[in-house]
């Protein structure tokens, strides 16, 4: 009877292994600042083959299959097949630096994720988030112009750009109200060990309303005074997160990304 029981017990955790509505992934602490919002802080295992932006990729893939829309490159397998051919058509390093417009062109192109979007501290204004341009702000000048008056008309187009990009994400949300919807933010932080790297915000609509999840690979603690923090608060704001409360998310995997059996069994050496 107990070898059966074990049996049962086994045949169950496999078949919730490939779901996401298996057990609750593992949460980390955050600011109590955002104690009352529907922010989740996801405990996150790197992937050692791949740099920080290319998880973040990963992670995005395998959030909004959690969250009912279907994306082959959740599984390792399917995900290094579609990434590893193009990062290395285009002479980069799997482990070195992602660059914006590589992870943008994988993001909408090849791994065929919900809109995907690149947040940091504006240059000018460290106070400001803004999204990354990925393209070239283009501005006409009459012959003469003096290169202060050129460049303010450029940082005049480049903020109505950014502008335009933050409230097409708005009309986006809203005009899907009450529908499922995922929205990924690439994130540029520093950590407490001096080292920038990229994070994962991923905003989560339902007809409860609108959650937002955070994956870092690094799993640091996360202080108010963290750059963390302040992307959490920009977005929480811009985008109207709802209350713990009120907002009914998307259940993880314990162990989150969710590797194939075939894919740990490799890496063990077995």
């Amino acid at each position: 009877m107990h070898y059966t029981t074990k049996r049962i017990v086994a045949h169950l955790s496999l078949l919730l292994a490939g779901s996401c509505l298996s057990l609750s992934a593992e949460k980390l602490s955050l600011p109590r600042l955002f104690s009352s919002k529907a922010v989740y802080y996801i405990k996150t295992k790197q992937l050692n083959n791949y740099s920080c932006g290319y998880n973040v990729l990963f992670n995005a893939a395998n959030f909004e299959h959690c969250c009912g829309f279907s994306n082959a490159a959740h599984r390792y397998k399917t995900f290094n097949n579609k990434v590893l051919p193009n990062i290395q058509k285009r002479g980069c390093r799997p482990k070195g630096t992602s660059r914006n417009a590589m992870t943008e062109f994988l993001a909408q192109n090849v791994l065929n994720l919900q809109p995907f979007y690149h947040l940091h501290f504006d240059r000018h204004n460290p106070n400001r988030i803004v999204p990354i341009l990925t393209r070239e702000t283009l501005i006409t000048y009459r012959q003469g112009t003096s290169q202060r008056d050129i460049d303010r008309t450029m940082s005049r187009a480049r903020y109505r750009r950014q502008e335009q990009a933050i409230n097409g994400i708005k009309r986006y949300l809203d005009d899907n109200a009450g529908r499922p919807v995922v929205v990924h933010f690439l994130c540029y932080v520093t950590s407490s060990r001096g080292i920038r790297h990229g994070v994962l915000l991923s905003l989560y609509q339902n007809e409860t309303g609108r959650g937002l999840y955070l994956f870092d690979n690094m799993n640091e603690r996360v202080y108010q005074s963290s750059d963390i923090s302040y992307f959490i608060a920009y977005l929480s704001k811009t985008c109207n997160i709802s209350s713990k409360n009120s907002f009914r998310g998307t259940d993880l995997p314990h162990r989150w990304p969710h590797l194939d059996r075939s894919v740990r069994n490799r890496k063990r050496g077995r």
